[in-house]
């Protein structure tokens, strides 16, 4: 994900450094596939592998038990 970032940073970097008038600045198809493509891939990457899944504590599996008995028994939920 951070390199995905990083790619667009130098590509960003890269495309200023030739001025407003640059030809990079000025090339539709390279900012598509390296802004544009860059912070898709960063989205999907961050949806496979969200950061949430490692901020589980040890008692996640208690508190989704908890959880699933509360919706049981609640006559809103229940068929």
């Amino acid at each position: 994900m951070n390199a995905f970032l990083l790619v667009r940073s130098v590509y960003r970097t890269v495309e200023l450094s030739g001025g407003w008038d640059g030809t990079i600045i000025s090339t539709q198809w390279l900012f598509n596939v390296f802004d544009g493509g860059m912070v898709t891939l960063t989205i999907f990457a961050l949806n496979i592998f969200h950061p949430g899944l490692l901020l589980r504590g040890p008692d996640h599996v208690a508190e989704s038990k908890q959880l699933e008995e509360t919706f049981s028994q609640d006559s809103f939920f229940s068929a």
